[in-house]
């Protein structure tokens, strides 16, 4: 008999897009699963209408209401009522392919691994039930050709296309960081692929993630990207002795290039500079002139030799 895969859902004002999503989930050709949504403070009718099309099916759901927290405390939230063996954190504005669950959970059992990873692809609101035009078969890959992809971006993942055992969450401590308010899912990421020897990946675009004008990504404060940055400064200093010390050593010059690519689209370039300063980029981003992909060592290069430049290049990209 197939196990129970709980679908962790944080809500927060998206009553635009949660119905889709619901549907998504309703659509699953696995159907051993039940929904967690957590109400984290909406004061729209996203529960409303979520619960509304989850009534109509047979799928199993609670709602859990709590004060507004945000997405890592609404997660960590829905993680630790869940019931199910397996555990995945879907965003509620995104869609799933019918096949989504059942790949990876079919994938996780014939490998024998605790996490799946499924490919994924960004859509605007006219593309959000785009589905992918081959599906291809899923592989196992050992810890470190994962990480190594992951930090170079030829292996992309976000943390919403993950499946989780539930006793391998609670074994290894794998909640989400409730400190960090940008980029908390980068930071989980990399401690879920420190976690584990194995997984199983299927770059097929099976998850659509919807980009948004509103979401935390494009409307992020200096202080609000900065949380990120002293999260992963606390999170990489355990990692100096670590045996994949080549690779862990980018981890946080890494993020740094990515906070000010993401910086340079959403600031003014006074605040561009002030974000610069409070994170020493310096010190950081000259260890990213021996990183392992070119792109990002050019930008790096550019970064460190004139950040104006830096700026308009990402700004216009």
């Amino acid at each position: 008999m197939s196990e129970l895969i709980s679908i962790v859902v944080p809500v927060y004002q998206v009553e635009q897009y949660i119905e889709n999503c619901m549907e998504s989930i309703c659509f699953q050709t696995y159907s051993n699963i039940e929904v967690v949504l957590v109400n984290d403070g909406t004061k729209d009718k996203s529960i409303f209408l979520a619960e509304r099309i989850l009534k109509k099916s047979n799928i199993s759901y609670m709602v859990i209401d709590q004060d507004n927290k945000g997405v890592a405390a609404a997660r960590n939230t829905g993680i630790k009522n869940s019931r199910g063996e397996w555990v995945i954190c879907i965003d509620p504005d995104d869609i799933i392919h019918r096949e989504f669950l059942k790949i990876l959970y079919e994938s996780s059992v014939k490998y024998n691994v605790d996490i799946a990873i499924g490919g994924f692809q960004n859509v605007n609101i006219k593309e959000l039930f785009k589905e992918a035009d081959t599906m291809r078969e899923s592989l196992l890959i050992y810890k470190r050709k994962m990480m190594q992809g992951f930090l170079t971006r030829q292996i992309k993942i976000i943390a919403p296309a993950i499946l989780v055992k539930k006793k391998h969450i609670i074994a290894n401590n794998l909640y989400y960081n409730e400190k960090i308010g940008f980029s908390e899912d980068q930071e989980y990421i990399w401690r879920l692929l420190l976690s584990s020897e194995k997984y199983v990946y299927n770059r097929t675009p099976i998850y659509n993630y919807l980009r948004r004008q509103n979401s935390i990504m494009t409307s992020s404060t200096i202080e609000k990207i900065l949380t990120g940055y002293y999260g992963f400064v606390e999170f990489t200093s355990k990692l100096r002795n670590s045996e994949y010390s080549d690779i862990t050593k980018f981890i946080l010059p890494r993020w740094i290039l990515g906070a000010l690519r993401t910086a340079s689209k959403i600031m003014s370039y006074e605040d561009f500079v002030e974000l610069t300063k409070k994170m020493n980029y310096r010190k950081h981003i000259k260890k990213m002139i021996l990183f392992p992909e070119p792109k990002a060592k050019i930008l790096s290069i550019l970064m460190l030799i004139n950040k104006k430049y830096f700026y308009l290049t990402c700004k216009k990209a």
